[in-house]
């Protein structure tokens, strides 16, 4: 088997916030298996498939979009379903600083056009559920209208703060990838189609 190509895929995860202990654990295991391999005589090859679309980008874009918003006096309220961390506020500081108000040139009438609405805080039913997704998924139609091509830079510009993260976080103890794979290219090329 020396000299046999072998493909290892560790740590992958929807990159919408901060690496946990849970990451740390797949990267351990991920990097001694490759090492091994490696040792053993094997090609290895040391991937990371990124899930870079789909609804949970959308929502970090999103939210990221809401924090920047509220920095420049927006008070459409933030879904609790959104991203909360620290970290998003952060980059909505980021966008401010690197864009000022290129991207708020909205009123919160045209955010909140054809959203259900929330229920109160203190309902925690499945009906209420549902219609805090509905809102969410409203807003995030509303914010990919409003912004147009913009949206898939904000888009961009919170999957690439978080990989950035992520590859130092990674780095810090070691962990190196030979490659990172982006599901959203799977869309791009045409070999998967979007359900």
């Amino acid at each position: 088997h020396a000299g046999e190509r072998v493909m290892v895929e560790f740590v992958s995860a929807n990159p919408t916030g901060p690496l946990h202990v849970g990451h740390g654990r797949g990267a351990a295991y991920g990097a001694s298996l490759a090492s091994l391999l490696d040792f053993a005589g094997f090609k290895v090859t040391r991937e990371c498939y990124v899930n870079d679309a789909g609804r949970q980008m959308d929502i970090l874009a999103l939210s990221t979009w809401l924090r920047y918003l509220e920095l420049h006096g927006s008070t459409v309220p933030f879904p609790k379903n959104a991203y909360q961390g620290d970290y998003v506020i952060d980059m909505g500081r980021d966008m401010r600083d690197a864009h000022q108000d290129r991207f708020a040139q909205v009123t919160r009438e045209q955010i909140l056009a054809g959203t259900p609405g929330l229920p109160l805080a203190e309902r925690k039913d499945d009906e209420s559920r549902q219609q805090r997704e509905e809102h969410l998924d409203a807003l995030i139609a509303n914010a990919k209208k409003l912004l147009g091509d913009d949206y898939g830079w904000v888009h961009g510009f919170a999957l690439n703060e978080q990989l950035g993260d992520g590859r130092d976080d990674l780095g810090e103890f070691g962990v190196r990838f030979d490659k990172w794979f982006s599901e959203q290219s799977l869309f791009d090329t045409g070999l998967v189609e979007r359900a």
